[in-house]
């Protein structure tokens, strides 16, 4: 009888380790994303010579990923404020957690350099623009450049040509046809590397159904994603910009951020005591463009009592939608340019105590 006790014990306790093991450390196929931060980018933006010290609330919003293990996986189906998503799906084919993060940062330096053109374009303050060189942010799979080059290369020549911006990249491969070899540089770490690659055809490859289409016209690529890297540089150095971001990527906070750099070389308080949150993308012309999980942003300022929430014209509607579901008081403001939001905090009235 004790020596079935025991085993049976025995057996309970197996059990209990390998369930514990497998909802606890065992990983699963899916991404959890769910509410992230609404974070001030005042400390993150320096100007040499600031216009004024404010006090102004200007934050960025972020969602926050998540990689969950099988108790989190369950658990999310119980919380209506988290998205659960297939990780594959999220992800170009090919493209490791690795890349898909070194992808965002790289996105987020050049968002800040669109931010700092746009801002210094409104406030009319002259500048300077040096293109430094093109980093890959993407390799897309079943091209020739995959298994060669890889996301944060930066190519600096083709067929022995020098390169220097994205646009140079394009005209090249216009001349090209597909089955041309070419000779690629590029520098990983530093270090200078070259590769002799074939250019690929961009038809063949699957489309979002995973089925080749036949018929289509040549298309030659590498498979390449290419990103300019650009200085930015004041005429007047005392109007000379920094950012500095940790870990934080994507593109999303370019409109704060030309906001809060804007507000920074400007003698007026743009945000007149109102806490502002903001998310788009932003372009050298001041553009803003839509971002994704806008749902989970609105939730994220809120958190951090934010009162009015800037957002592009094609995200306002599930914004304000979002809003009224969870009973939000927090004014959504649509943008479609850093102008629209310029005007409209130019004709709101000042706090006062």
């Amino acid at each position: 009888m004790i020596k079935r006790d025991m085993r049976v014990t025995t057996l309970i306790v197996v059990i209990f380790i390998i369930v514990t093991y497998g909802l606890f450390f065992m990983s699963t196929p899916y991404v959890i994303q769910k509410p992230g931060t609404a974070e001030d980018v005042g400390p993150m933006v320096q100007v040499s010579a600031p216009d004024v010290a404010e006090g102004s609330v200007l934050m960025l919003t972020t969602v926050r990923q998540l990689y969950p293990n099988w108790f989190m996986y369950i658990a999310a189906h119980f919380n209506s404020k988290w998205d659960i998503y297939v990780e594959k799906d999220l992800r170009p084919p090919g493209e490791t957690r690795s890349d898909y993060s070194e992808r965002q940062a790289i996105v987020m330096l050049s968002s800040q350099s669109n931010a700092l053109q746009a801002a210094y374009e409104v406030a009319k303050i002259p500048y300077l623009l040096e293109y430094q060189g093109v980093v890959i942010n993407r390799v897309i799979e079943g091209m020739p450049a995959a298994g060669i080059l890889r996301v944060g290369d930066v190519i600096v020549e083709f067929d022995g040509k020098s390169i220097h911006q994205s646009a140079e990249v394009f005209n090249w491969i216009e001349g090209k046809k597909v089955g041309d070899k070419v000779s690629i540089g590029y520098k990983r770490q530093d270090k200078l590397m070259y590769a002799e690659l074939v250019m690929g055809d961009y038809s063949l490859l699957p489309n979002v159904q995973g089925e080749v289409v036949k018929g289509l016209d040549e298309h030659p690529g590498l498979g390449i994603s290419p990103v300019d890297v650009a200085e930015i540089r004041a005429e007047d150095e005392s109007r000379q910009v920094t950012v500095d971001v940790q870990d934080i990527g994507g593109p999303s906070a370019g409109l704060i951020f030309a906001l809060e750099i804007y507000d920074q070389l400007t003698p007026d308080d743009l945000t007149k005591g109102y806490r502002i949150a903001g998310t788009g993308t932003i372009s050298p012309d001041g553009t803003v463009g839509p971002i994704g999980g806008i749902h989970h942003k609105v939730v994220a300022a809120d958190r951090e009592d934010a009162d009015i929430f800037f957002v592009p014209a094609k995200n306002s509607k599930d914004a304000i939608a979002r809003t009224e579901e969870l009973n939000i008081d927090m004014k959504i403001v649509s943008v479609s340019t850093i102008q629209d939001a310029l005007d409209y905090l130019r004709d709101i009235p000042i706090i006062t105590e």
